[in-house]
Order: C-alpha cells, then structure tokens, then sequence
C-alpha cells in the first residue's frame, strides 16, 4: 500500500493584508487527469479578492516554476520513494531483512524509541520558546504572516488554532545550543563557543535545530523548519566537524518521535504529515515538475494536486529529503505505530491572495495522508519477493525488490515493476538511508 519556517512577528505583519478579507474554502469539486491523480480547479484566487511560498526542510528560497528537476534527479527521488513504499508495507522483521540489519531477529527499528528526555538533554539539544501566536496558528486569517490552511484543517476536521488559543497544536522549536547561555545581561553566548560535555569529552553545539507543531489528539505533524546537525556545522562554525563530535542523536525524524510519545496515550494515532512552506532546494524542482506534469502554470489552492502513492509523481516527493522524514518515522517505529504507509500526497499553496505588489509569494504546502496497512495486506516475506500494492482506490499492481550490494552507505536496488501479467519494467539505483 503505497499508497518552515521561523516567522517573526514583524513579518507576521509586513504581509498582512488590510481589511477583513478571508479567503474561501475553494469549491470541493476536482477532476481525474490522464495520470490518475485528483486536480482541484479553479487554480486561482477565489473571486471575492481582488488582485493587483531542506536532508531536510531547510529554508533556502521559494519555488520558482520554472526550475525543473532534471530526468537524473527525478529518477534519483522517484526509485527512493518506490524503495521506502516497499519497506513500509513489510512487518518490522521483513524490513529489517531487507535492510540487512545485523539484529537478531532483523529489525527496522530505530535505536532511539520513547520519549528521549534524557537523550535528548545528553546530547547537546534544548527546547526553545517559537511563538505559538504566528507558528501554530493556521487561520486563513490574512493578520497572519506564514501556513494559511485552515481550508484544508477544516476539511480534515483538525484544529487550526495554538493550544495556548484552546486550540489543539503544540509548537517546538528543539535547538542544538542553549540560547540561555549569556555572556552577560545583554549578550548571548555564540553558538561557536557552546559546548557539553558527556563523560569527560566536550562536543561542539552545531546550532541545528528542528521547528515543527504537533497535533496529538487530532493525528497530524507539521513539519516546518528542520536543519540537522552536519549542516548547520557550515554555517554555523565555518567549518566540517568530525562525524565522531556531531551528536549521535541527530535525527529530524527521531527529534520528531521523541515529542510525538510524551503525554500521548495514542500513539498509533497518526494520518497527517503537513510540510508547512516548503522551500529545500532539492524538493522545489521536484515540485516544479510535478505540476508541469499536471500541466498547471500556478499553485492551486487546497486541495491541490492530489497524486496516488502508485504514481511516479508521489513516489519522487516522497523519495525527496522531505519525504524522506516521514517515511523514516514511519518505517523505524511500526512497533509503536504498526504497519503504516501512505495513501496520497497533495501539493497545495497557501491561503493568501495572488498580490504580488504586496510581496506575497505562494507557500508550496505538502500534506502526506498516512494510513494503516490491512493486516492481511502486511508483507511478512523476505525482500527478494513480491508484494502487492495499493493506493486506496482500487489500482493494484506487484512490486519486486531485491537488494543487491551494499556500498559505501548506498544500497544498489532493482525494483521490478509488474502488471496483473506483463513486465513492465526494471531500474536500478544507488539509495541511502540516512537522508533524513
């Protein structure tokens, strides 16, 4: 079954926009394209405003259309995002084998499983205060600076408001330097001069950090700016760092877990993985060419282009660093979760009028619905097998994945892609797992 961004108040403000203007939920109607996949139309602003958007999420520039993938990078992703969809559907053992994972019996699980208080605190991060009032709050309310979709929380029945409003979503911005540290009453300690120290060896903070809002009782993450360690070093410190001084936890997706578990007594209740103004610029092009593919010149607005998890479409967006997140969440923690993988992707622009004078550039928004995988649907097989897959709404077709050498931390695949009878095709590809 294969189927950002730290606002500040001033800028909250710079982009407002005067009056009382709300946009539209956009018309429910959609529209089946050629290549399976839902299209929302009109594309433009609703009628009522007049005219005149990172190994990560990281922030590095808005999307610009007419920056497309090349076939390299696009086959690079998609071959990704097929791998990932495999391993998601297997049980934990299954994955694990197919990982080679040297446990015993194998395991997909990550190593870092629970709340991680104590690791977290060890290895160098802090929780910092990110202003609920403009990073949780997702109002279509045109006083807010960044993430208008409360069309699209509307119609998933989630709440758009901070929990500090009565609302349901819990912002984190979780830090690798302690912004506390001061120098003196009016100047902090730089992030090249923290350190922490385990067992008698002070590690460098890098100044990575992972900012995202959690909505537990509703079932959604949101991702929206996530820099990891070996990255932030280069900006941060000017120079590489040896692996052995970066903190081995490091991860986006095992930071995410970490909070995920404290204080939830549902676990398992998780179908929404939102990636609020996505602008890594590895993902953008991928973006760029999928509307092309969908032959739209604009973002549409909520619900977007909708891809089925069998399209290549999807595969290449979940193959990408973003993607690559949720899909290590999701694949190193099914014993917490179970068997979890996607039933569709929507590609989505904020709720803010078209006014470019008013420097309103659209927010690329991606929500990756997430789902249970049947129980009798589970491949509990070996990897060199065939497994069936399905996106939800009735297109099926067998998958093959055999992996084949291991090197250098890649893992050359080839993915057979069946029909009820037919082959199809075969490719190959150098993939990693440690993307996220």
């Amino acid at each position: 079954m294969r189927g950002a961004v730290f606002a500040f108040l001033t800028a909250a403000l710079a982009n407002s926009v005067a009056g009382n203007t709300f946009i539209q939920p956009l018309p429910s109607r959609s529209f089946y394209n050629t290549s399976n996949s839902l299209v929302a139309v009109p594309f433009g602003t609703p009628s009522n405003v007049k005219l005149s958007e990172p190994s990560l999420v990281q922030t590095t520039g808005n999307i610009d259309l007419n920056d497309i993938a090349s076939d390299e990078a696009w086959n690079k992703y998609k071959a990704k995002g097929l791998y990932y969809g495999c391993l998601l559907d297997m049980s934990n053992e299954s994955a694990g084998k197919a990982m080679k994972d040297l446990r015993i019996p194998p395991s997909a699980e990550s190593v870092w499983q629970g709340d991680l208080r104590n690791e977290i605190h060890k290895w160098g991060w802090h929780k910092a205060y990110y202003m609920p009032e403009v990073n949780c709050d997702f109002r279509d309310d045109p006083t807010m600076g960044t993430n208008r979709i409360g069309t699209a929380l509307s119609a998933l029945g989630l709440s758009p408001l901070p929990a500090s409003a009565g609302g349901d979503n819990e912002c984190y911005s979780i830090e690798h330097f302690d912004e506390t540290l001061m120098e003196d009453e009016d100047d902090e300690i730089p992030i090249d001069e923290q350190y922490y120290n385990i067992n008698g060896l002070d590690y460098p903070c890098t100044g990575a950090y992972y900012r995202f809002a959690l909505n537990k009782k509703g079932g959604a993450i949101f991702a929206q700016n996530l820099l990891k360690p070996d990255s932030a070093v280069l900006e941060n410190l000017g120079e590489d760092v040896p692996t052995s001084l970066l903190p081995q936890l490091h991860r986006g997706s095992d930071i995410l877990w970490g909070y995920w578990v404290r204080d939830n007594p549902n676990l398992k209740n998780l179908f929404n993985y939102f990636v609020n103004h996505v602008r890594n610029d590895e993902t953008l092009p991928l973006i760029a060419r999928v509307l092309k593919n969908h032959g739209l010149e604009r973002l549409p607005y909520w619900p977007g282009v909708e891809l089925a998890m069998d399209s290549e479409d999807a595969e290449a967006l979940l193959g990408s660093p973003i993607g690559s997140t949720i899909a290590h969440l999701l694949l190193q923690h099914k014993t917490a979760l179970g068997v979890k993988n996607f039933e569709a992707i929507h590609v989505f622009r904020d709720n803010f009028p078209e006014d470019t004078s008013a420097g309103a550039i659209p927010e690329v928004q991606l929500l990756f619905r997430i789902l249970d995988v049947p129980p009798d649907e589970v491949d509990d097989s070996d990897s060199d097998t065939e497994m069936e897959d399905a996106s939800g709404v009735g297109r099926r077709r067998a998958l093959k994945l055999k992996r084949e050498d291991q090197d250098e931390g890649g893992v050359v695949v080839a993915v057979q892609q069946m029909g009820k009878r037919d082959f199809v095709h075969e490719h190959r590809v150098t993939v990693s797992l440690d993307a996220d």
